[in-house]
């Protein structure tokens, strides 16, 4: 059970959520169309009939950069850009150690895993600091194409 104090302030996040998502899409559309010239990458999937809350931003890399989110979150992070790695497989966490050795059967889940990173997302990022972010991207997208 929460506390008031816990109470007010989802109350008062409640309040905003419109405002808090939509600062999330725009983060979401504006690295779309900064790294739009970058073939074989994705983001987070949106259609006619799914409309994205933009959690997070996140991007696969293609295999054709031949780079894995590890190296590409050490060249970034030389370049003073934080990313996070993307999601984990969920059979290859601790709590579901039953499932470890579950690549073979969930192969994409583990391919994507290992090409994904979150982008910087909080909410008073700016513009500039996106299309920063947005050329180490390239840089180092580039550098391994």
């Amino acid at each position: 059970m929460p506390s008031n104090l816990q109470a007010s302030v989802v109350w008062a996040q409640f309040q905003r959520v419109e405002e808090l998502v939509n600062r999330k899409r725009y983060f979401l559309h504006r690295y779309k169309d900064k790294l739009s010239d970058l073939p074989d990458i994705q983001f987070n999937e949106e259609t006619d009939s799914v409309f994205n809350g933009v959690w997070a931003t996140s991007i696969i890399v293609g295999e054709s950069y031949g780079i894995q989110k590890i190296e590409m979150q050490e060249s970034l992070k030389n370049l003073n850009i934080p990313v996070r790695p993307f999601f984990y497989p969920l059979s290859s966490l601790p709590a579901y150690c039953m499932y470890h050795g579950s690549e073979a059967i969930n192969p994409v889940s583990y391919d994507i895993s290992s090409r994904g990173i979150t982008l910087p997302c909080h909410y008073d990022l700016t513009d500039k600091q996106i299309d920063c972010i947005s050329e180490g991207i390239k840089k180092v997208l580039n550098e391994n194409a």
